[in-house]
């Protein structure tokens, strides 16, 4: 037993040692390839915070062209409502004043018939008074027509007291002595009013 620990090199490692600190070796130190093995996913994670980021930008400017072009075209809806609307006026007005127009035509010719009767009853009563008993249906068309007037507005003006160039039209000049300057003389047409506005002024003589 003694020769064989004389025989045995004493620079030559037993076998469980060398075995031992290999296995100590192995265990404790990383090697070159367990280092880089980390590494791709720290770079993945990287890229897909990158993309995230991108991507959310991306919607935010979605997001704010897409109110651009709702408040674009809400503007344009309510410029044209109020185009609308406008245009919608006018052509009230233009037919109201185009009635109104046509109204006063048509009334103007009927004033004019009245203005055929009545100078026609003045005359009979000045110069054939026997004929006045004969005139109560004529009489009675001219109340109709009168009544007509009346239902659509027309009323006669006041011809009488200080002449009025709103509604008076000065044709003559009388100097009368009963009668005060300015004032009026005689009423030689009639004038009349619709609705307030004046349709026909009334033709008069008027002391100077």
């Amino acid at each position: 037993m003694s020769k064989k620990n004389k025989n045995q090199s004493p620079s030559e490692p037993r076998d469980n040692k060398h075995d031992a600190t290999t296995g100590a070796s192995s265990s404790t130190k990383a090697g070159p390839q367990d280092k880089a093995s980390f590494q791709p996913a720290t770079d993945q994670s990287v890229t897909d915070e990158s993309a995230t980021g991108e991507a959310e930008l991306n919607d935010t400017a979605k997001v704010k062209d897409l109110q651009e072009a709702l408040k674009h075209a809400q503007d344009k809806v309510a410029y044209l409502a109020a185009d609308f609307e406008n245009f919608r006026r006018r052509n009230q007005q233009d037919s109201k004043r185009r009635i109104t127009r046509e109204r006063v035509h048509i009334l103007s010719d009927l004033l004019a018939v009245i203005d055929d009767f009545e100078r026609s009853f003045t005359e009979i009563e000045e110069h054939i008074p026997e004929l006045t008993s004969r005139l109560a249906g004529f009489e009675l068309i001219y109340k109709a027509l009168k009544k007509v007037l009346s239902q659509h507005g027309v009323q006669e003006v006041a011809a009488t007291g200080v002449f009025n160039p709103e509604i008076h039209e000065a044709v003559m000049q009388v100097d009368d002595p009963e009668v005060k300057s300015g004032h009026i003389v005689a009423v030689l047409q009639k004038g009349y009013l619709l609705q307030g506005e004046l349709l026909r002024p009334a033709k008069v003589s008027v002391k100077p």
